[in-house]
């Protein structure tokens, strides 16, 4: 077989070749059998197929040619790897390419266009056998505040917490209210609105109060029969029935204790349970008595003056003991040292707030002199010649301020020192005896609630002649 023969049998076979590759390459490219368009610029596969056969068939007619050379036929081959490595390069080069941009690159022929095709869609007829299909995540509900959730009741003065409320409208935003709704009373009576709500609480524990008023109305029964087996005063059990009521209408419920059958029983309790108060005024004469026993039972001069300012001062300022001394040490109330100014035979003194004053206005008390050895002037006076450096206005000689609890022990020493009978005194019989005297010294009513700044007829209860020593 002559080299022509050969050659062209080889031409035969690679077209044969290229065409069944081109065919695959088709089918392997080509979008769903149910599309049929054809991407533009793109020629037809016949037109490529015949393309590339004539560009075979130039190259045979080529090699047909009579003067064709061993030589040629090198260069020829030479050409094609060049030509076969370029296109390679391009197609490793194009790889790197976005596989969804439609840009067509030229090669440097000129001879051959090359468009990278996007990735053909996912076929819907995949089985689920070989999808992974991710778990489905619901998501939590939102929280929900259930009906029954309560706020816990802060303590008074570092005391215990209170239990948790039953049941109450103000979501969790309640227990930041807490702080402020607490600060609206004085410590004192929100103590005591907490330990009357603990007991009703206690009696409320097996029964679901938040279902009707009806059951609360019961609970508030029990409330008030249980005080009753105690032996309480009627006083104290319309402040027990106050705290109840405090926390019920904080609940949004509504007030059981203003049930017509609840009232009445505390109008019967009053008539049958009638108790006069104990606590004896402080007369002029006995706080004579007590300023003179001092010395003997303070322990230095500077103490015996320095009580007997607290007790002149006490008197006729007619203070509560909240305003004339701290709690504690550690904790503020009482008279500062600005707070007292003593000028022109006047002692003035600024009480920042009180009991009848919650948002602390403050007011100053003028005291004027009296005859005598009890003239609270003069016993200011004597007492700041003495005084040493300090914030509070009454302090020992170390500038540590007196506190209340050493008021009272000193005061109950001095009346087991003259013969009074200390277990039926208080703090708060200063404050009595002043309106006890005002009101023997003829004063007017408005007089008398002037001295004790009293805004209401409750002053009426202060005074007691008939329990003067």
């Amino acid at each position: 077989m002559s080299d022509d023969q050969l050659l062209q049998l080889l031409t035969a076979r690679l077209q044969s070749a290229d065409e069944e590759f081109l065919g695959r390459l088709r089918t392997a490219l080509s979008p769903p059998a149910t599309s049929a368009a054809v991407a533009p610029n793109e020629a037809p596969p016949a037109r490529r197929s015949q393309r590339i056969r004539n560009r075979s068939g130039s190259s045979s007619s080529s090699h047909d040619s009579p003067g064709h050379s061993r030589h040629g036929r090198h260069r020829r081959h030479s050409r094609r790897c060049s030509r076969s490595s370029r296109c390679s390069r391009r197609s490793r080069s194009s790889r790197w390419r976005s596989p969804s941009t439609s840009e067509w690159s030229s090669g440097e022929s000129g001879r051959r266009s090359i468009r990278m095709r996007p990735e053909p869609p996912p076929s819907r007829s995949l089985s689920l056998v070989h999808c992974e299909v991710p778990p489905v995540v619901v998501p939590p509900p939102p929280p929900t505040i259930p009906s029954g959730l309560g706020v816990s009741v802060p303590p008074a003065r570092g005391g215990r917490p209170w239990p948790f409320m039953p049941g109450s409208h103000l979501g969790h935003s309640g227990q930041q209210l807490m702080a402020l709704i607490s600060s609206s009373v004085t410590p004192p009576t929100w103590q005591r609105h907490g330990k009357a709500w603990e007991d009703w609480v206690r009696l409320a524990v097996p029964r679901d109060v938040s279902s009707s008023a009806e059951v609360r109305l019961h609970v508030t029964i029990d409330f008030l029969l249980q005080l009753r087996d105690k032996g309480v005063s009627s006083i104290v059990a319309q402040r027990s029935l106050s705290g109840v009521a405090f926390f019920l209408k904080l609940n949004g419920w509504e007030d059981s204790t203003k049930h017509f059958a609840i009232r009445q029983a505390l109008k019967g309790w009053k008539k049958h349970h009638i108790r006069k108060e104990s606590r004896r005024p402080v007369s002029y004469s006995l706080l004579n008595k007590l300023v003179s026993a001092c010395p003997s039972v303070c322990s230095s001069p500077y103490e015996s003056t320095l009580f007997s300012a607290c007790f002149c001062t006490a008197f006729f300022g007619a203070l509560r003991v909240g305003e004339l001394l701290p709690p504690s040490k550690h904790k503020p109330g009482g008279l500062l040292y600005e707070d007292v100014v003593v000028a022109n035979d006047v002692l003035r003194i600024r009480v920042r707030s009180s009991k009848t004053d919650q948002f602390g206005r403050g007011a100053w008390l003028p005291i004027r002199q009296v005859q005598g050895s009890l003239c609270p002037v003069q016993q200011v006076s004597d007492y700041l010649a003495l005084r040493p450096a300090g914030s509070h206005f009454f302090v020992h000689v170390d500038s540590t301020p007196v506190t209340q609890f050493q008021f009272l022990s000193v005061f109950r020493r001095c009346l087991s020192a003259v013969g009074a009978p200390p277990d039926q005194f208080a703090t708060h019989s200063f404050r009595i005896g002043a309106a006890t005297e005002a009101a023997r010294a003829g004063l007017s009513e408005a007089e008398v609630q002037r001295i004790g700044r009293w805004r209401s007829a409750c002053f009426a209860g202060y005074i007691r002649p008939d329990l003067l020593l």
